[in-house]
């Protein structure tokens, strides 16, 4: 046996079900295109007729790379997702904050110069404040810096 990932009592036992994957076929790629057999004289991918050269590793991990460049672009779609949902979400708060403070009418009023039924507040709206209203700032600089981030604009 070759490779030391399939026992448990080494340094290279792998943990986790994708690594293991990946080393499985880093192995049986270097075995199939990279190593030359005694017998066959030539590696077996040669021997079937899939390759007519003998790849080094290098040629492996040039073709890895572009798997690489597939999950960068998967990931930088995600980080602008969530920082469209941040924004979105604190758009949604500050619009929403209004609605949480209570009652907008107080109908059990008793002063003499009111009439009973009115819709005008008991007392005057408190408008934008950075103390009611500083949870949607939050959310929405976050989702700034995100969107900045998964476009490439912010400095690295």
């Amino acid at each position: 046996m070759s490779s030391r990932r399939f026992t448990r009592l080494t340094n290279a036992f792998s943990k986790k079900l994708e690594n293991h994957a990946l080393s499985v076929a880093l192995h049986y790629m270097n075995y199939n295109f990279c190593r030359i057999h005694k017998t066959l004289r030539v590696t077996p991918a040669m021997a079937a007729g899939v390759t007519d050269r003998l790849w080094e590793i290098g040629d492996i991990s040039a073709g890895a790379r572009g798997l690489g460049e597939y999950k960068l672009a998967e990931a930088r779609m995600l980080v602008i997702w969530l920082g469209a949902l941040f924004v979105l979400g604190g758009l949604l708060f500050m619009v929403a904050q209004p609605i949480w403070r209570g009652r907008l009418s107080d109908a059990k009023r008793t002063s003499p110069g009111v009439p009973r039924d009115t819709l005008e507040p008991r007392r005057p709206g408190a408008g934008f404040t950075l103390k009611a209203n500083w949870p949607g700032l939050v959310f929405i600089v976050l989702g700034g810096i995100l969107l900045l981030a998964g476009a490439g604009l912010w400095p690295k």
